[in-house]
């Protein structure tokens, strides 16, 4: 029996989430992900007679991701990251209302 543990780390600010269809085209909708995964991997071999064997092998894990800085794209090939896409901001709420989403650019 074989038995290891492993840990991952994700950072990406241009995680693919969603495409929205309008009149005008696809709008692509992509976010920063944090994410963070483990898991182990396993092998067992059972050996019933030397020309017959049984292998079982598994890799379960378990992974959390969270997203940040919603965006859209707005220009995929601009030589500048920045203007590439703009960024959803949230507008601050008053209790009892109701929270939008807007860009951050014009």
């Amino acid at each position: 029996m074989r038995l290891s543990a492993n840990y991952a780390s994700n950072h990406d600010q241009l995680q693919y989430i969603a495409t929205k269809e309008l009149m005008s085209g696809n709008r692509y909708i992509l976010g920063t992900i944090d994410q963070e995964t483990v898991g182990i991997t396993f092998r067992v071999d059972y050996f019933i007679t030397p020309e017959l064997s049984i292998q079982y092998y598994g890799s379960p894990f378990i992974s959390k991701g969270t997203y940040s800085d919603l965006k859209r794209v707005t220009d995929p090939e601009n030589a500048d990251f920045e203007n590439r896409f703009d960024i959803f901001q949230v507008r601050c709420c008053r209790m009892g209302s109701t929270c939008s989403m807007r860009t951050g650019m014009v």
